[in-house]
């Protein structure tokens, strides 16, 4: 929020032309698997779950049908990554819901275990009302749970 697009753009020039990152397309990757754990671990270890929602959050935002469906997964990693920090409800079952979607597509591809991993953390997302106040997300995901066990 305080960088203005011109102002990231301009220090994505600059990184491009010290070799840190380049670009592919219409995308921006670090130019090594090492420069990125480096980038990464100047995050304070306290903060980087917030940041992992953040980033789960604006892609989601930003992301179309189509494009939501081919980057599910990414989305739903980061905002688990985070989750500890979601105190609202209503994110809280979107979240759930975008979980449950996840497993079905790990289930459906034959990738159980990422299946049932997705489903216990869209479980997890749920409170003890969310039995009364969502009773169908609460039926899927624990019906999906116990057929992939």
């Amino acid at each position: 929020d305080n960088y203005s697009m011109s102002t990231m753009l301009c220090h994505l020039d600059i990184a491009i032309h010290e070799g840190i990152v380049k670009k592919a397309g219409s995308k921006y990757i670090f130019a090594h698997d090492q420069i990125q754990k480096a980038a990464y671990e100047l995050i304070p270890k306290c903060e980087q779950s917030q940041w992992h929602l953040q980033i789960g959050i604006q892609m989601l935002r930003a992301c179309k049908d189509k494009d939501l469906d081919n980057n599910l997964f990414v989305i739903v990693d980061q905002v688990n990554r985070g989750k500890m920090h979601i105190t609202e409800v209503s994110q809280r079952i979107e979240f759930a819901e975008l979980n449950f979607l996840a497993g079905e597509k790990a289930k459906a591809s034959g990738v159980f275990s990422s299946a049932a991993f997705y489903v216990e953390q869209g479980i997890g997302f749920l409170d003890k009302n969310s039995w009364n106040d969502y009773y169908q997300l609460w039926l899927r995901l624990y019906t999906s749970c116990i057929e992939l066990e």
